[in-house]
């Protein structure tokens, strides 16, 4: 029951998970997105315990991501005795969750924000990687939230466009090698110290979203990283292959593979 309704029907139904999931839809419950007679059974509703189970759903879609996606950050913030689990629960964080559109990037954004703002709070006298660390998990989270294409588009076929970059992929620069760190992190046994002879290595990461949603993490040496600045949304294979020294074949090549993990879009 819904306020004294009972929802019943599947578009009813379909239309109440969309407002648990939507702070823009909860707050206006409007017709036209959601259909006249779904909006009207939902405005009857009771509100209180629509946005318990809306906090409900929220805190449990980020808390999993928080413990999956930044799991190197919360076992060190656990080993110096503070409790990432509980930020969750915290006034600050439900607020921001109230506002949330759940698996959006811009809601990603403001979670992950909110997450490494605490974790740099909790560890101030972390190793001199850890902010490195921090930064890089922050940069997964948000990429697991990149907009997904689950199937190729139908239709009319539409001519050829220059290769472009993905809205979703980031190029990331760190002081340490975090690829290497995190290799050593994962050997370590819970009490292990943490490693402190890491010593600095500039590194340049593309971090991206490939359409089924997997991140991939690719390591940018001068030349994959002087074809991935070409990649201008204007010119086609040749001529970025041109403007990098790169045969039309050669260039084919390395832009599938960025199409792979999610870089390039064509």
């Amino acid at each position: 029951p819904a306020g004294g309704v009972e929802v019943t029907g599947r578009t009813v139904h379909d239309a109440l998970l969309r407002v648990l999931v939507d702070a823009r839809l909860r707050r206006g419950l409007p017709p036209a997105e959601l259909g006249a007679e779904e909006a009207d059974v939902l405005a009857r509703a009771d509100p209180d315990r629509v946005m318990r189970l809306a906090r409900f759903m929220a805190r449990h879609f980020y808390r999993e991501r928080l413990v999956r996606l930044f799991s190197h950050c919360c076992a060190i913030a656990r080993r110096r005795g503070a409790k990432p689990i509980s930020q969750v629960d915290a006034p600050e964080f439900r607020a921001l969750l109230d506002e949330a559109v759940l698996g959006s990037p811009e809601s990603a954004d403001a979670v992950a924000s909110r997450f490494e703002r605490w974790f740099l709070d909790a560890v101030p006298d972390g190793p001199a990687w850890w902010p490195d660390l921090v930064r890089y998990e922050g940069a997964f989270f948000r990429a697991e939230a990149a907009r997904r294409v689950w199937s190729e588009p139908g239709g009319i076929a539409l001519p050829p466009r220059p290769p472009r970059r993905s809205l979703s992929a980031r190029v990331v620069e760190f002081g340490f090698d975090l690829p290497a760190l995190l290799a050593r992190l994962d050997r370590l046994a819970p009490a292990d110290p943490l490693p402190v002879d890491v010593g600095p290595s500039p590194t340049r990461l593309l971090i991206a979203t490939s359409r089924r949603g997997v991140v991939h993490v690719v390591r940018l040496n001068p030349s994959v990283d002087r074809f991935l600045s070409a990649i201008d949304g204007e010119r086609d294979a040749a001529a970025i292959g041109e403007s990098c020294g790169m045969t039309r074949d050669a260039a084919e090549v390395a832009l599938r593979k960025l199409r792979d993990v999610g870089a390039v879009e064509a």
